[in-house]
């Protein structure tokens, strides 16, 4: 399985379309919808995707 995805990322049709990837993630309106996508199935799961703002440390204990 490898192999075969390794001879078409060699191949033209391959090369066109790692070509049209790197486009693509350089496009603002689509890494706007990649994060959207992100932060909604970092909710849906309950999670956080990490690229919001850092959460507040929990408060000291008192010493005992």
């Amino acid at each position: 399985m490898i192999s075969k995805l390794a001879r078409f990322a060699s191949s033209p049709q391959g090369q066109r379309m790692a070509q049209k990837a790197m486009e693509k993630a350089k496009d603002p309106k689509t890494r706007q919808q990649v994060d959207d996508a992100r932060e909604k199935l970092a909710r849906k799961r309950g999670g956080s995707s990490g690229s919001g703002p850092a959460s507040k440390p929990p408060e000291p204990g008192p010493d005992v």
